[in-house]
């Protein structure tokens, strides 16, 4: 996948969920991910859009933290870089 043709956000969130998933010992980037990517920006308006609905954007991150956690993980991970799931999952 190539980057450069995504806007600058975009990118910092994909860099953002790969980061994360590699921290958790993923070995995918699985949705919940990018999620998770997209919520945690400095100035997020995935967030913006979710508060605006009525909904609280702090229980969305808590429930996506939450998937993350029970996605498996590779037994000894350092060294291993995630990629795309392919699945959507």
């Amino acid at each position: 996948m190539t980057l450069e043709k995504f806007t600058n956000k975009t990118q910092e969130a994909l860099q953002m969920a790969a980061a994360q998933a590699e921290e958790m010992g993923h070995s995918e980037i699985a949705p919940a991910h990018i999620l998770y990517g997209l919520l945690k920006q400095g100035s997020s308006f995935v967030m913006e859009i979710i508060n605006a609905t009525g909904v609280d954007g702090f229980f969305i991150v808590q429930k996506i933290d939450e998937i993350l956690k029970n996605l498996p993980k590779l037994g000894n991970a350092s060294g291993v870089r995630a990629h795309l799931s392919r699945d959507g999952e």
